[in-house]
């Protein structure tokens, strides 16, 4: 600022600073909102498609699955990398049946990456077995592919549906 800026070029100036400032931030806030709901798009086919072999089409090659509680059932807790989750899905599924989600209710976070899922399975197993549970799960969408799930159940359910067994 010169000194022979006058106080009504200053405020111009202020004016024009903050306004672009307001500008510029309202197009991230649109942007963020773009990709959120982007980002839910997905992860809404990816929770109520019953077709297996589009979920893992869904998978980021770079994908972490993370069972927390699956240490119990001697299976692992984390898998990294597309090829590693689809040979645990597929076993896992051959074992469990036609699994398929209900009742999905996906909640969006500030971060237009990351969601929370609550749902619930009720089916019959191949072996003859009603498999019930109630899942809760965490997930992340990066570059339009699921990068990243943490998912929470209840390892009694499973034994009592199964006997689960994962090769690695």
């Amino acid at each position: 600022m010169s000194a022979k800026q006058t106080a009504t070029e200053i405020l111009k100036d202020k004016f024009f600073y903050y306004h672009l400032k307001i500008n510029t931030m309202e197009t991230l806030i649109e942007k963020d909102e773009e990709l959120r709901q982007k980002n839910y798009e997905l992860v809404q086919r990816f929770m109520n498609n019953s077709e297996k072999q589009k979920w893992f089409d869904m998978l980021h090659d770079q994908t972490v699955l993370e069972f927390p509680y699956a240490g119990s059932l001697h299976s692992p807790e984390r898998l990294e990398g597309k090829a590693a989750v689809v040979n645990y899905l597929s076993q896992m599924l051959a074992q469990i049946g036609d699994l398929k989600f209900e009742g999905v209710v996906t909640t969006k976070t500030e971060d237009p990456e990351w969601f929370f899922n609550e749902y619930h399975a009720d089916i019959i197993t191949p072996s003859g077995k009603r498999y019930r549970q109630i899942y809760i799960n965490k997930m992340q969408v990066k570059d339009g592919k699921i990068i990243f799930n943490k998912e929470f159940w209840d390892t009694k359910k499973i034994l009592d549906a199964v006997d689960f067994k994962i090769n690695n």
